[in-house]
């Protein structure tokens, strides 16, 4: 939530000190305003307050045409600007007072707002700190500020700025769960839940807050606390789906599957034309494995929100998880329409196409999700089984997609099972021996670096270290067939 640092105090929101009323007691050099009085200052004022903004737009602009160096009327010809919805003519308003009078926060602040709202961060960011080192009272302002830095990854920042608001106003709870976020983010825990204990004794917080809050908590993995406050969040507000929806959150995060799902039927209850309620539900089937119910669910409300990119992703992923892979194939198509953006969406697609046989589609899928997440480990390895499985012509397409995918993460188990199975090819079974024994102490439980190493086992005449594999991997096999058999596992 953005706070208008300044524009909504001027516009009357709370009782500030106006700008005709500084006038009257600043001293400012006659060729500041020598052509304006406060009178006419005054009227801006009040066709500001009273919403009358293309009057107050008219107004400030005959100021500025007949006075062009008076900072205080490209302030309000901002203002009004803003509110009729005008944000270019807003921003060139603003930065002019600002490079007529550099010594006033407002224009630095407000024009801080209209660069974040158009995702211009870093010339909000250069704002916001160009205008505090000028106010350093404006807690909405530390507020906002600390919530871009957020969005920007730049978590030691935000938590100075945070801190800085709650210092300001001890009880604004948003500046506080903003702060608890910034700290979950830097890894300090322990100042973290000393946030939490104070919000949760702030007198008179909101459900809204609380719901905020508990959403950090299950983000931060912090799942004790969550509940917590989240089943306080229940008691204040019993009929919020937005509560649910987060229980249903905490829930799944536990693989409490039974639990999620009824508290995402609360929630689809209450706002059943809620596409986050309905996906949610559709989610938490698909978690406890109730794949023909989310399905089911969500053909029920194509129509509805047939626009939406979550939709179609979150029906593609129903689709392939009952091995329907050309309807899947459909719906991330439609997806990736919607969204070109949605990596997961390219990633699944080529996935789907890669379980079809249509090797084409899936190695065009996986770049496009190489293309919009270049980090994601995962990727590059689906785009090396494509390439395995187009043949020996692509075998060094496919050591390329390994080998990037070993640069983001070098424990990577697929990667470096690739890298034996091309190294027995070659001959090198030492070398394949010692990265499959690697990979199996860092993970006991991967059945085909067994199967692989078994037969390199036998190729050096290791009889009994090849057997000792093939009866752990049975054992496993027992293992997982054991566990899709169980009911908590359905």
């Amino acid at each position: 939530m953005i706070r208008a640092a300044c524009l909504a105090l001027i516009l009357g929101v709370s009782a500030p000190v106006s700008i005709a009323q500084t006038l009257a007691q600043r001293s400012f050099r006659s060729s500041d305003h020598s052509a304006v009085s406060l009178a006419e200052i005054r009227e801006i004022e009040t066709d500001l307050q009273s919403g009358r903004f293309r009057d107050a737009q008219a107004k400030a602009h005959e100021v500025v045409k007949k006075q062009p160096t008076y900072a205080p009327a490209w302030v309000y010809l901002g203002i009004a600007s803003v509110r009729l919805d005008e944000p270019a003519q807003a921003i060139q308003a603003f930065e002019r007072a600002i490079a007529i009078d550099p010594r006033d926060p407002r224009p630095f602040l407000d024009v801080a707002l209209l660069y974040a709202s158009r995702n211009e961060l870093d010339k909000a960011i250069d704002r916001y700190q160009k205008g505090l080192l000028l106010d350093r009272t404006n807690n909405a302002a530390y507020y906002n500020y600390g919530r871009l830095l957020i969005s920007k990854g730049r978590f030691g920042e935000a938590r100075d700025a945070l801190e800085r608001a709650v210092q300001l106003s001890p009880t604004d709870s948003d500046a506080r769960t903003a702060l608890v976020e910034a700290l979950l983010r830097v890894k300090q825990g322990k100042e973290a839940m000393d946030q939490v204990r104070i919000l949760l004794e702030i007198p008179g917080i909101t459900a809204t807050s609380l719901v905020s809050l508990g959403a950090l908590l299950v983000r931060g993995r912090e799942v004790v606390l969550a509940k917590d406050v989240l089943t306080r969040a229940l008691s204040m507000a019993p009929y919020s789906a937005a509560v649910h929806l987060e229980l249903s959150r905490l829930y799944l995060s536990q693989n409490d599957h039974q639990n999620a799902t009824r508290a995402a039927q609360h929630a689809v209850e209450l706002t059943p034309r809620s596409l986050e309620a309905n996906l949610a539900l559709a989610e938490a089937y698909i978690s406890g494995r109730q794949n023909l119910q989310a399905l089911e669910h969500l053909l029920k409300i194509e129509d509805s929100f047939k626009d939406s990119a979550a939709l179609h992703y979150t029906l593609g992923i129903a689709r392939f998880r009952i091995n329907q892979y050309q309807p899947a194939i459909v719906s991330f198509k439609r997806a990736v329409q919607l969204d070109p953006r949605m990596d997961l969406a390219h990633f699944l697609l080529g996935n789907a196409s890669l379980s079809t046989g249509d090797l084409e589609q899936a190695e065009t899928s996986l770049k496009a999700a190489i293309f919009q997440n270049p980090n994601q480990v995962l990727y590059y390895n689906y785009l090396a089984r494509v390439y395995e499985k187009k043949g020996d012509a692509f075998e060094g397409a496919a050591r390329e997609a390994t080998q990037k995918a070993l640069s983001l993460d070098p424990k990577d188990l697929e990667g470096r099972e690739r890298l034996a199975k091309w190294a027995k090819e070659e001959g090198d079974l030492a070398r394949a021996q010692a990265l499959l024994e690697e990979v199996i102490r860092d993970d006991p439980s991967f059945i085909s670096a067994r199967v692989l190493l078994a037969s390199v086992y036998y190729r050096l005449n290791l009889r009994q270290e090849a057997d000792d594999q093939r009866q752990a991997v049975r054992i496993l096999e027992a293992e997982a067939q054991e566990r899709q058999r169980s009911p908590t596992q359905r």
